[in-house]
């Protein structure tokens, strides 16, 4: 996706230089973002794999390190991900050309979503750290209502994206 922006934003030569520098920046915390994400996403898929959630709650202190790491992680990319939402959203606002505003606009919506998905993580990681959940049927249930929530948020963020990219490429 990164490379989707920066390109997007050394082609746009109708904007102004306050403009470009604003994409330019939320550009640049994209990219730091996808960074965190990766370590978040290697640490979710090797952590919280069916099987350890299934064993739920016999090896919940060996999961609530994980969880306690995927919440600082997950809270990095959502201060990066609001700070893209505010370079997207001024860049949108300052920006003359209607269909770039348009764009820019549906982007800062799509990082929105990014954070909302984000907030759902933090509540499944949460979910090992409620010592009110005793029993692995509960957890399981409530983390996979969690995965549809989050699948839903995903679809939504990428019909938005989905839109930006071809309000862009109708200008080229």
């Amino acid at each position: 996706m990164f490379l989707f922006f920066a390109l997007w934003g050394c082609q746009t030569k109708q904007y102004n230089e306050e403009v470009n520098n604003l994409v330019r920046e939320g550009n640049n915390l994209i990219k730091q973002e996808e960074s965190v994400s990766t370590e978040w996403k290697t640490e979710f898929i090797t952590v919280f794999t069916p099987e350890n959630r299934a064993k739920f709650p016999s090896n919940r202190e060996k999961l609530r390190f994980h969880a306690e790491n995927q919440i600082r992680l997950l809270e990095q990319k959502q201060v990066l991900n609001n700070s893209a939402v505010d370079k997207f959203e001024l860049a949108s606002q300052l920006s003359n050309n209607e269909k770039e505003k348009r764009a820019t606009a549906l982007f800062a919506q799509s990082f929105k979503k990014n954070v909302e998905i984000d907030q759902l993580f933090k509540e499944q990681m949460n979910l090992v750290l409620d010592d009110r959940i005793n029993d692995s049927k509960t957890f399981e249930t409530q983390f996979m209502d969690l995965t549809q929530r989050i699948e839903i948020k995903g679809k939504e963020r990428d019909e938005l994206q989905t839109k930006a990219k071809g309000i862009l490429e109708r200008q080229e």
